[in-house]
């Protein structure tokens, strides 16, 4: 299981914090892709095609003013906690495998 809690003010303009409860790390990365996406549509919303480059992504996780993935850890039976860098190198992978493997089921994690 994992939980994300995303908080964006200033850049962003979104000044809610928001949870998810996920039920693989897979699920919640593609949930923080998508919220990029949305962003970018909300942005760009009278374009027909957006797109978009991992540079612009990563920049756009370090400009959230907080985000915060917990993982279950079985063992300890908790959650720990896992902070930006943690995000941008597990989109980073997961954007990275999906490219490599275009079939449209991506089980990265």
């Amino acid at each position: 299981k994992a939980v994300v809690s995303t908080q964006s003010t200033g850049v962003h303009r979104v000044s809610s914090k928001t949870y998810a409860e996920f039920e693989s790390l897979t699920e919640c990365i593609q949930t923080i892709i998508k919220i990029y996406e949305e962003h970018l549509k909300h942005v760009y919303n009278k374009e027909e095609k957006i797109s978009y480059n991992v540079s612009q992504l990563m920049e756009f996780i370090q400009e959230m003013s907080d985000i915060l993935v917990l993982i279950f850890d079985k063992e300890l039976a908790k959650y720990r906690p896992h902070g930006k860098g943690f995000v941008k190198q597990k989109v980073y992978g997961y954007l990275a495998f999906t490219a490599i493997n275009k079939n449209g089921k991506s089980y990265y994690f």
